[in-house]
């Protein structure tokens, strides 16, 4: 009864912490969590492992069910390093807020601010589950992990700003986000990977949707494809070509899509004299393009 007492209680406070954390967070200086927050790293650990494991099997074109053993050791795993992680950053910011004359700061409430803070990640396999059922879904289940990344970090800004009076708050989180990046940089390129595996997924099926009116009527039709950044934006670079109606034409289309708009460049030669020449000048007026966010 006591265990289930228990259960029923760390329950109850993951769900306040992730849905009311303003009511949360005053807690964290009255209560003694223990080993509360050590399972919530660890369950966040595996849920966001899983998450991106699952999107970027999927912009490769792999079944999850295949890699399904794997994908369970190395969530453990994983859930296992962010528990230690939380430990180490927790010191630092520990340390941080001591060094500012933050006195009444434990390192207890440091990691259970910090690890409470990643609830929010115990929702992330709603991406995983959304690619699963339909993989043409993958932009939106990476903005709903990146939206679950975001409110984690936003956790954490107001579980310590009920610790440390506003004017401290500032430098343990910096502190606490910069030696998460520092003690776990795999982690960070395999977020980076599956970032760019869902720019790439959506600038890939935008780049077919525009070229498919260009090739239409293409006789002996040859395409090439590869990805490029242009001025810091990813951009497919596709070139294709043919006969129509008797004449060799060729094309090269620049495809990118900043946030949620997409956009194409295209150049149409129609019986170039030099082929290779040709494309290299597509490619020297499309490295000056440059891309703006739209004025409001």
């Amino acid at each position: 009864m006591e265990s289930t007492g228990e259960l029923a209680w760390f329950r109850a406070e993951v769900v306040r912490s992730l849905l009311h954390p303003f009511d949360f967070a005053p807690s964290l200086a009255r209560e003694h969590y223990g080993l509360a927050g050590v399972l919530v790293a660890l369950c966040a650990g595996v849920a966001l492992s899983i998450t991106i494991d699952a999107m970027i099997l999927t912009s490769k074109a792999f079944s999850l069910f295949d890699f399904l053993p794997q994908l369970l050791i190395d969530s453990v795993f994983l859930g296992v390093r962010l528990a230690v992680t939380v430990a180490i950053v927790a010191t630092a910011g520990y340390w941080a807020a001591r060094l500012l004359r933050g006195r009444d700061l434990t390192l207890d409430q440091t990691f259970t601010a910090f690890s409470f803070a990643l609830s929010p990640l115990l929702v992330a396999p709603i991406a995983a589950l959304l690619v699963l059922l339909a993989p043409d879904v993958l932009p939106i289940a990476g903005a709903v992990t990146l939206l679950v990344v975001f409110r984690a970090i936003v956790g954490l800004a107001i579980n310590l700003g009920a610790l440390l009076p506003a004017a401290l708050v500032v430098v343990p989180f910096a502190v606490m986000l910069v030696t998460s990046a520092l003690v776990m940089p795999d982690q960070v390129s395999r977020v980076t990977f599956a970032a760019y595996a869902i720019a790439l997924a959506t600038a890939d099926a935008y780049a077919d949707s525009v070229s498919i009116a260009e090739r239409q009527g293409l006789v002996n039709e040859w395409r090439e494809r590869s990805v490029v950044r242009i001025n810091r934006i990813i951009v497919v670079d596709d070139r294709y070509g043919g006969i129509y109606e008797g004449r060799h034409v060729l094309y090269r289309q620049f495809t990118a899509v900043p946030r949620t708009q997409g956009l194409a460049l295209i150049f149409h030669f129609v019986e170039p004299a030099d082929e290779q020449a040709a494309l290299a000048e597509a490619a020297a007026i499309a490295a000056t393009w440059r891309i703006r966010a739209p004025s409001r």
